[in-house]
This record gives C-alpha cells, structure tokens and sequence, in this order.
C-alpha cells in the first residue's frame, strides 16, 4: 500500500510540474524562451530558439530594417547591387575590380559590436546578405575557366593578393589555470562554424590548448574536440584535499612557489612530445604562438613561433608560459640542434623564463609577422574574467554592479603597482593583478569572449584537472562563443572563402 501511494505521490508531482511547466512557458514566454537559450545543448537548437525569441520580443522587425546609425546601409546596398549585376551578366572584368578595389572586413562599419547585440539571432539581414554574395562571388571567380581575361596564374594572384589585402583572424587563448579548458569549447565552436582561424596564440594554459589545437591534423580534430582526447594521467597520483593544500603551502613557504612544475612538465610532455613550432607548422599548417617572458631584465623573447623560434620544443615553450611567479618555478626551455638532438635554448645567455605582468598583448607583434587584423580573444584568467563582460552577451551581467565592480579593480590594480613600485610590496604579486585595460585590448578589431562564472567554478580553480572538468568547461566555451557567432561569421567567412579559393588553386 505504501508503495502504491509513494508512486501515486510521484505521478501526481510530475503532472504538476508538467502543467506548471506549460503555464509558465504561456504566461512568461520570454522569460522561458531565454532559459532555454541559456541551456540549449548544441548550436543548431540555440538558433532555433533565438529566432522564436526575436519573434517574440520584435527584433525580427529590425532585422528586416536594413536603416541604422551604426553603419552606412547605403553603401552596402550599393556593393549587393553592383557585385549581383555584375555575377549575373557575367562581366568578370567589372566583378575582378569591384572584389579587388573594395573588399575591407570592416566595410562601412558593418563590424561594429552594437549591431550584433540586440538580435539573439543575427544582425540586419542586409549585412548577411552582403556577406553571402561576397562568398558567392568569389565562388564564382574561382569556378570561371582560364581564359584570356582569367588565366590560372591571373586567378591565383587574385586570390593571393585580395587574402593579404583583407586580412587574417587570430585566437588569442588567454590564462586560465583549470578555467583554461574553457578555450576548447571555443576551438569547437568556431570548428563547427568551419571559421577557426589558422594562427592562434596562447598564454598559460591557452598556450598548452593552442598548441594541442595546432599540432593535432585536421583529421584528428574531431577526436580532440569531441571526445577525451587530452592524458591528464600525470595528475593521477596526485590527491586533492587538505594534505594536497598543506603540501602546496609548504611548498610556498620554503621554494617561494605553490604548485608542483615537474607535473605540469610531464603534463606537457605528454600531450605535445617532441615537436617544434617548424614541425607543428609543418605538419598542420596552423601557426602556433606562445609568449613568455625572461627573467633576465630584457625579457626576450616575447613571442615564440616557427618564424622567431622555429627549432624550439613546443612543450617547454607552453610550460614557460604557465610558469607564474609565485605558482610555479621559472623553466628552461629546449629546442632541437642542427642534428636535431635535444639541447638547451639560450638566447642572449638566458635561461629561465616565466610569464611576466609586464609582458603585454601580443597583437602588434602577431599583426606585424601574420599580417592580422582581426583579433578573437578568449579571456579566462579568473582574476579578470568575473569583472569582465562580452558586448555580445546578451545575458550576461549588467547594469551598476559591474561597473562598479570594475572600477574597484582598476582602482585595487593601481594602487598595487604603486606599492610594488615602492618596494613595499613583491613584484611577483603583481602577475595576479595585471590592469584590465592592459590584459583585454579595447581595439575595435577584437573581440572578447568570456565565461559566465558562478561561484562553485571558483571552488575549482586550483583542483587537479579531469576528463569531467574538460567535458564542463568545454560547454562553457561553446556557450561563451554562440551569442558572438553571427558578428563572428560576417568578420571571418569572406576570410575563409579566400583562403580556401587560394589553396585550391595553389
């Protein structure tokens, strides 16, 4: 009898959630439709959802609105206008000039960041439609037979020459500490859009997922992005609690450092062996950065690629980069002799490097070699991350508290420096309190993405890393990046198209 009344209790509760479930989505629907955008599972379903709540809040209407004073709409519907007459009457001379003369990723502001954060979808339809036969267009071009006008060598230089005039995208994979596998999420968000860049840059443990992500061929993505594919077993004989804390505080006391290197290096080993940047470079044709910083008072070098450090082992170079002052020791980093033996790397006669609060952004250095111009950073330094807010995050934290939260920060960083400046306090403090100013550019070529954080993922911050946290924090870094997609797709896939029409006439 008891069990019989236990599950008339549990049908009763299920039916009551059910209907409770269905009044709410009748009488709140926004405010149901935007739970479900915050939990959709895959991209394809939070589309779908983002196009009903346009349809309910009305921004379907200003989609279709093709008028605003953040671009210049007339321009845009004279380029659509142009490039179709031309594609459709098949005058290639005229299309070859208009694609050649005019192509910019930022063509009459059609990149400014207020145009994507109103829609949950898109932006103005104008602009994807530009975007579209931008594409089409230059299918077209590379589809045409040689000819007199069009020879295959005048085809190739077109593609050449348009590519480097536009442009490349570069992802930047900021810090992190276990937060960091936050960036793979991002890596298989923009995969699946097929928009990923090809040069990545990585600090901390970015710098460990930006090189797995450019060592790892294209056919191997799938099983890094979807499946366990990083060894965490160098953590295994580690265990986290009070002894794993008071070890770590020991350690701290007595060697001026909090975590154990020789796990980190053997982490790094055994995800990214033996190789160099030149070889990873070569073997994927992704370009992989790091930056580092020396001990030395030089501090070079501050970037490492196949160009600057080409012989340089790809796994010293990501374990330099997490190596912070006061978590962990300063490293040596190796690289491969001319017999390809493995040898000690000392540029200018210096050994140790770390990363360092004084290193800066990469972007002028990166844009100098790669010819970029557009930047996609993902941002998961906990120090910076609860106190930042992506323009393009619809649901993320607003309002007077964040200001006033980042005012506090950049007042807390100031007076920091101050002290440290002072030698009151020890320079190595100032690695965790970087100026956000100084460590997210405001340039309008970037684009930042950032975790919602809760307070549970702080719990998290120093624990060992698992395949259940990979599989966490890879959900967050896909969440993080779709409401930035549809500004993600019109600044990358004119790009991709080039690219693509460049290599295969190559």
């Amino acid at each position: 009898v008891l069990a019989l009344l236990s599950q008339v209790v549990i049908l009763l509760a299920d039916v009551f959630h059910h209907y409770k479930r269905k009044l709410f989505r009748t009488i709140r629907p926004r405010a149901y439709l935007k739970q479900a955008l915050d939990r959709a599972p895959n991209f394809a379903q939070y589309e779908d959802v983002a196009e009903r709540l346009d349809y309910e809040v009305g921004n379907d209407v200003w989609r279709r609105n093709p008028i605003s004073r953040k671009y210049d709409h007339r321009v845009i519907t004279s380029r659509i206008t142009k490039l179709r007459r031309a594609r459709s009457e098949n005058d290639l001379p005229a299309l070859l000039y208009m694609l050649r003369s005019g192509l910019l990723r930022n063509l009459a502001n059609i990149g400014e960041k207020k145009l994507y954060n109103r829609s949950y979808l898109g932006t103005k339809l104008l602009i994807q439609e530009y975007t579209s036969e931008v594409m089409q267009c230059l299918e077209y071009v590379r589809q045409q037979q040689t000819s007199e006008i069009l020879t295959t060598e005048k085809k190739l230089q077109f593609f050449r020459d348009t590519r480097q005039s536009y442009g490349q995208s570069a992802l930047i994979l900021q810090g992190g500490v276990t937060f960091g596998m936050f960036h793979l999420g991002v890596v298989k968000a923009l995969w699946e859009q097929e928009i990923l860049p090809s040069v990545l840059c990585g600090t901390g443990v970015g710098a460990l997922v930006a090189a797995i992500v450019c060592m790892t061929p294209d056919y191997q993505l799938p099983k890094l992005l979807y499946e366990d594919y990083i060894d965490f077993s160098a953590y295994e004989t580690r265990v986290d609690g009070s002894g794993s804390f008071l070890r770590r505080i020991k350690r701290f006391w007595h060697e001026g450092y909090l975590l154990d290197t020789e796990v980190l290096a053997q982490l790094c080993r055994d995800n990214l062996g033996e190789l160099t940047f030149e070889e990873a470079f070569q073997r994927t044709n992704r370009v992989l950065n790091i930056t580092v910083s020396s001990t030395a008072k030089s501090r070079t070098p501050a970037l490492l690629n196949y160009l600057t450090t080409p012989h340089v082992l790809i796994w010293t170079a990501a374990l330099a980069s997490n190596s912070l002052p006061g978590l962990f020791e300063p490293v040596s980093l190796l690289g491969k002799d001319e017999t390809g033996r493995v040898v000690p790397w000392q540029p200018f006669n210096e050994t140790k490097f770390h990363i360092h609060a004084t290193t800066g952004t990469p972007y002028n250095r990166i844009s100098e070699l790669f010819n970029v111009n557009n930047f996609i950073t993902s941002q998961a330094r906990p120090y910076l991350a609860p106190f930042l807010s992506s323009p393009l995050h619809r649901h993320a934290r607003r309002g007077l508290y964040l200001k006033i939260i980042s005012v506090l920060a950049l007042e807390l960083s100031h007076r920091t420096k101050q002290l440290a400046n002072a030698g009151l306090i020890p320079l190595s403090v100032l690695w965790a309190n970087p100026s956000i100013h100084d460590a997210v550019d405001t340039q309008q070529s970037e684009l930042t993405l950032v975790p919602e954080l809760t307070a549970g993922d702080f719990s998290r911050l120093l624990m060992s890393p698992t395949n259940d946290a990979l599989r966490y924090w890879r959900t967050k870094g896909e969440r993080a990046t779709w409401p930035a997609m549809a500004c993600l797709r019109v600044r990358c896939l004119i790009e991709m198209t080039l690219k693509e029409g460049f290599e295969a006439l190559r």
